[in-house]
């Protein structure tokens, strides 16, 4: 193993010990947790978690969300709500159709 260098970061006193009582809590150093990050970014070649900000939705979510949406109008429109039609209602000519 190489030589190990150190980090140092500037964060908010009541973050670091609420954070710190977490990785205590699973057993973790802070150094193993920086070291555990450090491993899944080189591995991912990116940030190994979404960052998003609550209550706002992607474009994939946005998208999910008005299919299902459209799905339940449809079937409120069309489902079992649908009322039976006659045939003679169906037969029923149009005077104003021109063919």
């Amino acid at each position: 193993m190489s030589k190990a260098v150190a980090i140092l970061a500037k964060i908010d006193p009541s973050l670091k010990q609420l954070a710190e009582n977490i990785l205590d809590e699973l057993g973790l150093t802070p150094s193993q947790a920086i070291t555990l990050f450090y491993k899944q970014v080189a591995l991912r070649k990116g940030l190994p978690f979404k960052i998003e900000i609550p209550g706002i939705s992607t474009p994939d979510e946005e998208k999910a969300d008005w299919t299902i949406l459209a799905l339940n109008s449809l079937d409120d429109a069309y489902g079992q709500h649908e009322p039976e039609y006659s045939l003679h209602l169906i037969r029923e000519t149009n005077p104003e159709y021109q063919a």
